[in-house]
């Protein structure tokens, strides 16, 4: 009675931590940004963090819609898989 969990496929798990990867890189990016910004005209440190503050939201908005998407995508399949069973079985 010792079930082991179905393991994902290597390609969803590379999927997650390209996701999480954007994520890191565009906070990055957009503070580098902000950084540069403030450098340039002396304002520091309000560019840098409203690029910290920019790049957290956008990340995570898409972030947020690639993990509502790769959702929808496995419930589409799986009812797809269902209305197929039933139509071999009819």
């Amino acid at each position: 009675m010792n079930e082991t969990p179905p393991s994902k496929s290597p390609y969803s798990q590379a999927g997650s931590l390209g996701s999480g990867l954007q994520f890191a890189v565009t906070i990055a990016l957009c503070a580098y940004g902000g950084w540069w910004i403030d450098a340039r005209w002396e304002t520091s440190p309000w560019f840098l963090i409203g690029g910290c503050l920019f790049g957290s939201v956008g990340g995570f908005y898409h972030l947020y819609r690639t993990l509502v998407d790769d959702s929808s995508s496995g419930q589409n399949k799986k009812d797809a898989d269902i209305k197929d069973a039933e139509e071999t079985t009819s």
